[in-house]
């Protein structure tokens, strides 16, 4: 699934449509419905347009925040699955809590990383049950992802 999202990104610049507005907007829409920790990001100039990634959602607390339980148990497999954990970890970042469903950016200082910061992320996607008695969680994407930039020239 996470690389779906990789190969389009190569397919958009092989196919110079990633300076289309429309195709920006899609690759996050693609991105946003395959739960994907980044979204890219648009800058342009007279003469070029420069795609770069930034983590999704705002800085925000989590709401694993308001059970040890959950909370521990999420940085726990985070620890198991990637190695880095709650002394790791930067920031929470909300990119949607609706009824039920919370769908978060866990972000970590990480060595291993291939980023210029050094972070790495984890998308955090939980849902309770309706009676609000138990929470299950997926941690989605891989532990040192690299996203790549793109930079196109008229």
């Amino acid at each position: 699934m996470f690389n779906r999202g990789l190969l389009i990104a190569i397919c958009m610049a092989l196919s110079a449509c990633a300076s289309n507005q429309q195709n920006f907007a899609e690759f996050n829409r693609q991105f946003a419905e395959a739960k994907f920790p980044v979204r890219y990001t648009l800058e342009k100039t007279e003469t070029t347009e420069i795609w770069d990634t930034v983590w999704a959602g705002e800085v925000a607390p989590s709401a694993a925040f308001r059970s040890d339980v959950l909370f521990e148990g999420i940085i726990t497999n985070i620890e198991k699955k990637c190695g880095y954990g709650l002394d790791e970890l930067v920031e929470t970042r909300v990119v949607s809590h609706e009824a039920l469903v919370f769908y978060e950016v866990w972000v970590f200082a990480d060595e291993k990383s291939k980023r210029k910061d050094k972070r790495s992320a984890q998308t955090v996607y939980m849902e309770a049950w309706p009676d609000q008695t138990r929470t299950e969680y997926q941690l989605i994407g891989p532990c040192q992802a690299s996203y790549p930039s793109f930079m196109f020239s008229e």
